[in-house]
């Protein structure tokens, strides 16, 4: 009887210990996800908020119930710590002039290898959106917008791999296009194209830019074409007053490049005040925490009427993301 208890107090001590163990890592990993400004590896651990978010969610409620009261607190001021962030997009919405007309904007990066681009082009007509646009776009897909869907390119650079993008406007939007080209962002092999457009609409002029920022899990050389070009974004913000800024950036709210770029150029996340709009991955097991890394950003020439993700699976494993924007008075 003394041996089943020894054996079964020597469990407990053990248990304690491993909860309390696994408790304080994730404490460190949520510690560290806010220390990307110094490494930019460890702003990796910042894109994973909604996961650790979880994780300690379900490391307090199994300690809990095993009565690992200890593990319990750590994994609750790890909660507490990780929800900081998180919560903050649902605070800071602008308050919205009544009776303003909206400048639709609709982004969607397709996935190249996308098997399902008739049903896509189905959905962006369907959505009747004033500006489109479309990353990892194909030719295919490019010639049934424009042939059948009653898009009209402003700028675009079809290639034959997924940094292939497209600007459109809808064919009857109020949209007068000034001038439009393709802006070298780095001069590397993989000589990433951001599309750039001057537009005028409704009497408002203004510009907007489709970058496509590089993912940050490839190495070092890419986490710094990275840095290239989140600094080429910032010199874009600088010298345009009213910018709508839209398109795939890998990067989520809570990444130190991200808050960099809308501290330093006075950019604004059309999402804050929508809450947590995560727009990858749709399918696998990393959906289970999905992550927002398409934006629409903007300058204070305007203001977010509407914001969200439509979470429509249509091949891809982003999903579209639609910003209704008006210009300030």
């Amino acid at each position: 009887m003394n041996s089943e208890a020894h054996r079964e107090s020597w469990l407990r001590r053990l248990l304690r210990w491993n909860a309390c163990v696994g408790a304080s890592g994730l404490l460190l990993v949520v510690l560290l996800a806010g220390c990307g400004g110094y490494d930019t590896r460890l702003d990796l651990l910042a894109h994973g908020r909604l996961a650790w978010f979880e994780a300690a969610t379900l490391g307090a409620l199994i300690s809990c119930a095993l009565g690992l009261r200890r593990a319990a607190w750590i994994f609750l001021l790890a909660l507490a710590l990780d929800a900081i962030p998180i919560a903050s997009l649902w605070v800071g919405r602008s308050p919205v002039p009544a009776e303003a007309p909206r400048l639709r904007c609709l982004l969607f990066n397709v996935r190249y290898s996308n098997e399902r681009m008739s049903e896509v082009a189905a959905f962006l007509r369907e959505q009747e959106p004033d500006l489109l646009a479309v990353q990892e776009v194909t030719p295919a897909l490019h010639a049934r917008l424009v042939e059948e869907c009653g898009f009209i390119a402003i700028a675009k650079e079809l290639r034959p791999d997924p940094l292939s993008a497209a600007l459109y406007r809808r064919a009857d939007a109020p949209i007068l296009v000034e001038s439009s080209e393709v802006l070298r962002a780095d001069r590397t092999p993989v000589a990433v194209g951001f599309l750039s457009a001057q537009l005028r609409w409704r009497g408002n002029s203004f510009r907007v830019v489709v970058p496509r920022i590089l993912p940050p899990l490839k190495g070092e050389p890419v986490r710094a074409l990275r840095a290239e070009h989140y600094a080429y974004l910032r010199g874009i913000a600088e010298d345009s007053p009213a910018l709508v800024l839209i398109g795939d950036l890998n990067s989520t709210p809570f990444s130190s490049d991200f808050r960099a770029l809308l501290r330093e150029t006075g950019l604004r996340d059309s999402a804050q005040g929508f809450g947590y709009q995560p727009s990858w991955p749709t399918f696998g097991l990393a959906s289970l925490a999905p992550i927002p890394i398409d934006h629409v950003l903007h300058s204070a020439a305007f203001v977010t009427a509407r914001r969200e993700v439509i979470r429509r699976k249509l091949g891809s494993d982003h999903f579209p993301v639609l910003a209704e924007l008006i210009v300030v008075p």
